[in-house]
């Protein structure tokens, strides 16, 4: 059955250690993975030799039968038949691995290669003359409103694609087209070239010509269009005083594969030598759990719900090459996907599902490889400039004192209408479908539209305080590129009415000429557009105080975070053409 082997080019990479594998531990993960075949194994073959053009390989290689209910009955008597294998390619010091609905086993990976660097794999076919098709990227933040994850595609995006920015990105795949088209996902050590389907030999061959590129590929990785990202850096290289601060687990990769061939999740548990299916609500209601920014002290995971305690889910383990997470309480989930059923824990673990982020901002371990920021320390005098001090934001001590006809003078509220621009219309969307609290439009021949979200506290340069107002920001970001019916729609339903049926929304400027002015500004194409967080919890002088102890790498890990939050603030407003501004008190 090998010689009818037909197969695409698609397959992990990693480096075989010199002593492995061995037949025997062949022989273990072949009785691993196919511990759920139904009859009797269709083919096994451990360490065969093959004398190519390309030089001497040995194959290992399993075929085996499954069965399961299909995905859209429950308890009836039908079954679906898979057929799943896995092959094995040793040949020169690559180990390359196919697969379909059969898993890999950490111990027999650990035990009989090592992974490539990211550079190694992420170096490979983009020298010369190619063109990058498609990017997909992970953001280093994990601010409940950062762009984690987002994807761009384009002709040639080295020409098309801006690189402000993108320095704190990090690219999880990617599509290049030279003579061949390739995707090269250097995370999960899969390279993948557009093709026919090959024979066994041809597939050999191409496992030895791809794992003589990987050999080379960080040498090119420098000189190329990906060196404009995040640095990566050999973990062996991890700084000593590194200290995990932060971790999330990629619950979107995660339900992308559970649900590739469904739309509902399957998720089984074991209680007490039980196992139960979860029903979608709740399989649902755990990824979306597991998508939660969990805090890291010492190498204790821990999820800190909204109400009620502190819960722990396990630890973080530091390994040779990389991070994994130990959890009891993951390790009852059984997850079925394409590559057939694991543990949850043991799937998060192999597929380095997961982001930790470091006491130092400007380093993050993600997929695997540890990364990072080498500007980001440098952007804090840049952070520093786009903070201004207002005067009048000492001494209040509430964010709206709302009266009976308006905002009061011990809020933040009055100090904006106080401040706004002489001549503009400045209107209140505070409550309901809120944009931002303030909205303030000027025409003329300088149009200009100012956001503005206000935030009350006790002093502080905590990261927790930014996260609401910043988080309400970003999210708001696009309304500022809103139709201007969209404008006009506001004005009539909500800008032209009263603030809580008690005195108008319109705080400033001429009701008759409002709609007018808000249509002009919206409409033009030489408006400037601002977002001003105003808040009076901080002083820019505690916060240079801060920055400055952590550049000298004194500072508490929420300086830290607090730096990741701004410059994701800066970034998300660059990159929708808008002016960021920071109001505080000085």
């Amino acid at each position: 059955m090998l010689n009818s082997l037909q197969v695409s080019k698609s397959a992990q990479f990693f480096r075989k250690k010199d002593s492995a594998p061995t037949d025997d531990s062949v022989k273990e993960l072949f009785t691993w993975t196919s511990d759920s075949k139904v009859g009797d194994t269709l083919d096994n073959v451990v360490r065969q030799s093959f004398n190519t053009p390309d030089g001497q390989a040995k194959v290992s290689y399993i075929c085996f039968k499954l069965e399961s209910e299909p995905p859209f009955l429950k308890d009836s008597a039908l079954r679906e038949v898979k057929f799943a294998f896995l092959l094995i390619i040793e040949i020169g010091q690559c180990l390359c691995i196919l697969r379909r609905h059969a898993q890999i086993s950490d111990s027999f990976l650990s035990s009989a290669s090592e992974p490539y660097s990211y550079k190694n794999l992420g170096g490979v076919v983009v020298s010369g003359e190619v063109k990058f098709e498609r990017l997909s990227l992970k953001g280093m933040g994990m601010g409940r409103n950062s762009v984690r994850r987002r994807s761009v595609e384009g002709a040639d995006l080295r020409a098309s694609f801006s690189t402000y920015g993108i320095h704190r990105s990090i690219p999880s795949n990617f599509r290049v087209r030279s003579s061949q088209v390739y995707t090269v996902s250097p995370g999960s050590a899969r390279i993948s070239q557009r093709d026919s389907r090959k024979t066994l030999l041809e597939i050999i061959s191409w496992a030895k010509r791809t794992g003589d590129e990987i050999a080379v590929g960080e040498k090119n990785y420098d000189g190329s269009f990906l060196a404009h990202f995040c640095r990566p850096v050999p973990f062996s290289e991890m700084p000593a005083e590194l200290r995990p601060t932060s971790i999330m687990i990629d619950a979107a990769s995660l339900e992308d594969y559970l649900t590739d061939d469904s739309n509902t999740p399957d998720i089984r548990v074991t209680r007490k030598g039980s196992e139960t299916q979860l029903s979608a609500e709740t399989a649902f209601r755990i990824l979306d759990k597991l998508g939660t920014v969990l805090t890291v002290d010492g190498d204790v995971i821990s999820y800190r719900p909204d109400k009620g305690k502190e819960l722990t889910l396990g630890s973080l383990k530091r390994l040779k090459n990389g991070f994994s997470i130990k959890s009891k309480l993951l390790a009852k989930y059984q997850i079925s996907g394409r590559e057939g059923t694991a543990k949850l824990e043991r799937w998060i673990n192999q597929n380095q599902s997961f982001t930790v982020v470091f006491n130092r901002p400007s380093f993050a371990y993600v997929e695997g490889s540890l990364f990072e920021d080498g500007r980001l320390l440098g952007s804090i005098q840049g952070l520093l400039d786009m903070v201004e001090t207002w005067d009048g934001l000492k001494g209040l001590s509430d964010e709206k004192d709302v009266t009976a006809t308006g905002f009061g003078p011990n809020g933040i509220f009055k100090l904006v209408e106080d401040t706004a621009a002489a001549g503009s219309i400045l209107v209140c969307d505070d409550l309901g479908d809120e944009w931002a609290d303030y909205i303030e439009f000027s025409g003329g021949s300088r149009p200009r539209m100012v956001f503005y979200h206000c935030k009350h506290g006790k002093e502080s340069t905590s990261a927790s305080k930014f996260q609401e107002i910043i988080g309400q920001a970003l999210k708001n970001l696009s309304r500022m590129h809103s139709d201007p019916g969209d404008f006009d729609r506001k004005w009539r339903n909500k800008w032209q009415k009263n603030y809580d049926s008690a005195f108008p929304r319109l705080r400033k400027g001429d009701k008759a000429l409002a709609k007018q002015t808000i249509k002009s500004t919206v409409a033009s194409d030489l408006a400037t557009k601002e977002v001003a967080l105003v808040v009076d919890f901080l002083s820019k002088a505690a916060l240079k105080r801060q920055f400055g102890l952590l550049k000298q790498g004194k500072a508490k890990p929420h300086v830290a975070q607090l730096l990741w939050l701004l410059s994701g603030f800066v970034a998300g407003c660059k990159q929708h053409s808008v002016l960021g501004r920071i109001l505080c008190r000085p």
